[in-house]
């Protein structure tokens, strides 16, 4: 049996979390004994102004300090104010040791109709509030051997009228695996979760009767025992993304078919059934080893048919 997790002495940041997901994650982490440093522009599901006065932040951190827990409230915006965000909690506490970048925003309609400026919202939202946060951190989670854990969503394997939504939430997880590498150097540990719980995000696109039975189903505080084992100073893991849902939760892997060999365009038309079949799949930790395989293979196949690589 693992022992117990505890942030005692360690302070927290949770992007959205004055409702939902992030409220649950918020509660959870100060629960276990972190400073949390509760960020909530009270904005609406699909990205428009809410409160924007920072009650919605301020109301979760007041419930926190109300149970004996420690908590302050930021209003600023991840993008344009994530070193406020970060200064906040270092001016309070002294240190960070967490981020969980849950924020974000949601919308419907098919491709064709999903305006321009709404890719530019989800970008901004979910993709540069993401790094610009976590940019914003790095240093002061440098100091400490922190942890990053980023909000994606199993909308990047393909979600019906929510192109815009799908490619900012394919971006964190791009984000994610990269940041993994770079933070390595660092001591920092980058993850992601692709959370399925009921949210306001639910109530836009389902009945009444839907969501209430998601809020059974797929409570948010189903989700945040995954994030606080990410979040915490144990973890052993980087660069990983991990759907939770429900008390559940599941690694999603990266991975890549065994390669075929054309010169023509008709030699991998022939070969289509091999390139599509999902057996003997291989994941790689980054790039460079998959590149690296490919190469050899190269030279492998050039050196057996007479042309040795140069």
């Amino acid at each position: 049996m693992p022992s117990k997790i505890r942030f005692d002495g360690q302070v927290v940041i949770v992007t959205g979390a004055g409702r939902g997901l992030g409220r649950s994650h918020a509660i959870e982490f100060a629960r276990r004994g972190a400073s949390v440093l509760v960020n909530d522009l009270g904005g609406g599901p699909m990205g428009s102004e809410g409160t924007a006065d920072g009650s919605v932040a301020e109301a979760v951190a007041a419930e926190i300090r109300a149970a004996g827990g420690r908590a302050v409230a930021s209003a600023a915006d991840i993008v344009a104010g994530a070193d406020a965000v970060v200064g906040r909690a270092v001016d309070e506490w002294g240190r960070v040791d967490a981020v969980v970048n849950n924020a974000g925003v949601v919308g419907f309609g098919h491709f064709t109709e999903r305006p321009p400026a709404m890719f530019d919202t989800m970008f901004r939202v979910h993709a540069l509030g993401t790094v610009n946060l976590t940019r914003a951190a790095w240093p002061h989670l440098a100091a400490v051997g922190g942890r990053v854990v980023n909000t994606t969503s199993g909308a990047v394997v393909g979600l019906p009228e929510q192109t815009d939504y799908a490619t900012a939430k394919g971006a964190v997880l791009g984000f994610t695996r990269a940041a993994a590498i770079d933070g390595a150097h660092d001591g920092i540990r980058v993850n992601a979760v692709m959370p399925v719980a009921q949210t306001r995000m639910w109530t836009i696109d389902h009945d009444e009767s839907e969501v209430e039975a998601m809020g059974v189903v797929l409570p948010p505080t189903a989700v945040s025992p995954v994030v606080v084992w990410l979040a915490h100073e144990s973890v052993a893991c980087t660069g990983q993304v991990f759907e939770a849902a429900g008390g559940y939760a599941s690694r999603m892997a990266l991975a890549f078919g065994p390669p075929v060999r054309g010169a023509a365009a008709e030699d991998f038309a022939a070969q289509s059934d091999a390139l599509m079949r999902a057996d003997h799949l291989q994941e790689f930790t980054h790039l460079d080893q998959l590149l690296a395989g490919r190469l050899a293979a190269i030279a492998a196949a050039a050196e057996s048919a007479g042309h040795p690589a140069s």
